[in-house]
């Protein structure tokens, strides 16, 4: 069962110029924008799977506001978010920067998501392509509504939804609860890489 693993941040705005935060964070800092970063490496521990990590993965974790605070950006969040904000789509205010820990098993399901995210991206082009041929064919009408229907809304909009989530998914090595304070993340994590942070904290 997963849990929540406390891990200490600081901000890292201070020490940057704005140029270096731009050029880091990809926007420019303003008022209220919040960029983070480890106080310390993690240890080699996958925090999803609990497996022994074989390699680390340099990425930026997005927040937006929410409820509960600074809340992770994925697809649902800013989903859910814009059905309360009148179909709006929610600001990044915060970004954690750091080397995330990943397992044989992460790299693994990190390929087959970026695969099937190609393959529903690419399959409504492909649709679109057979439609205009038939158009100019003048065959047209001879296309069943089943294929209709595959097209929309089978690829447009579902199978768009699907590949944005898989790829989305693909990239996101950590889950993260809502951020209430500017020192400590809570990180939903495997029991095996909880008792390698502890050790960690102990040894220091």
């Amino acid at each position: 069962m997963k849990q929540d693993v406390p891990v200490p941040v600081r901000t890292s705005t201070g020490s940057m110029t704005a140029l270096e935060f731009q050029a880091r964070a990809g926007r420019t800092a303003v008022p209220g924008y919040l960029a983070l970063e480890l106080s310390r490496p993690l240890p080699d521990v996958c925090g999803r799977h609990g497996r022994p990590a074989i390699e680390r993965r340099p990425g930026v974790v997005r927040f937006h506001e929410g409820t509960r605070g600074r809340v992770q950006s994925t697809l649902a969040t800013n989903f859910f978010w814009g059905l309360l904000h009148y179909r709006r789509t929610p600001e990044g205010n915060t970004e954690l920067h750091g080397d995330w820990p990943v397992c044989k098993y992460c790299i693994w399901q990190s390929r087959v998501l970026r695969l099937i995210g190609y393959v529903f991206a690419l399959s409504g082009i492909v649709a679109i392509v057979v439609l205009w041929m038939a158009a100019q064919a003048g065959v047209i009408h001879e296309i069943s509504m089943l294929v209709v229907l595959l097209f929309f809304p089978g690829w447009l909009p579902c199978g768009l939804v699907v590949a944005a989530s898989a790829f989305g998914r693909a990239t996101r090595y950590v889950r993260i609860r809502p951020i209430v304070d500017r020192t400590t993340v809570l990180i939903r994590a495997h029991p095996n890489f909880a008792a390698a942070v502890a050790a960690q904290d102990n040894v220091r």
